[in-house]
């Protein structure tokens, strides 16, 4: 997704290096948020494109693609997940 920029290029001319560095860095967790959210988005829709054609069963997005950034995370969130079910009582 395109973001306008209101930044121009006299203004990156008076930044100093710490606000330079702060900038660049921002534009980059930009990017790689922008990046990250659209893969994101064409594997929910994979997911339903699955599902449409898969009897009463639900297909975890994990099974559909599994991405580099989801590693440990990903992992720690399922045990916790996992354990309030177990805690409750629910079936998973």
């Amino acid at each position: 997704m395109q973001q306008a920029s209101y930044w121009s290029i006299p203004d990156y001319y008076d930044l100093t290096l710490r606000e330079f560095s702060i900038a660049i860095k921002a534009k980059a967790d930009r990017d790689e948020r922008d990046y990250r959210t659209g893969w994101e988005q064409a594997r929910w829709i994979a997911r339903w494109i699955v599902q449409v054609n898969v009897p009463k069963k639900q297909i975890p997005l994990e099974k559909i693609a599994r991405f580099p950034w989801e590693g440990t995370d990903f992992e720690q969130m399922k045990e916790i997940l996992d354990n309030f079910k177990a805690k409750k009582g629910l079936d998973g």
